[in-house]
């Protein structure tokens, strides 16, 4: 929304710490691409990475990091 991506990763169960690892691969958008980097016929999202949540079975919101959440199941 707005240019910003919102990374969501959805576990059955607890989920542990490297649960937000996978959200590292959306660092790539942030950048401007370099010339070489664009296929013809191809564009580049350019974007921002906001806020991510880990939806699993936890009781409460409880932050992993400075930018990350995990989000009870049972609040969805």
């Amino acid at each position: 929304m707005d240019g910003v991506l919102n990374p969501i990763e959805i576990k059955k169960g607890v989920a542990s710490k490297d649960a937000v690892r996978n959200f590292s691969v959306l660092r790539a958008v942030e950048k401007e691409p370099r010339e070489d980097d664009i296929s013809p016929g191809k564009g580049h999202i350019k974007a921002k990475i906001g806020t991510g949540a880990v939806i699993c079975m936890t009781q409460d919101i409880i932050p992993i990091d400075k930018k990350n959440w995990y989000i009870p199941a049972w609040i969805i």
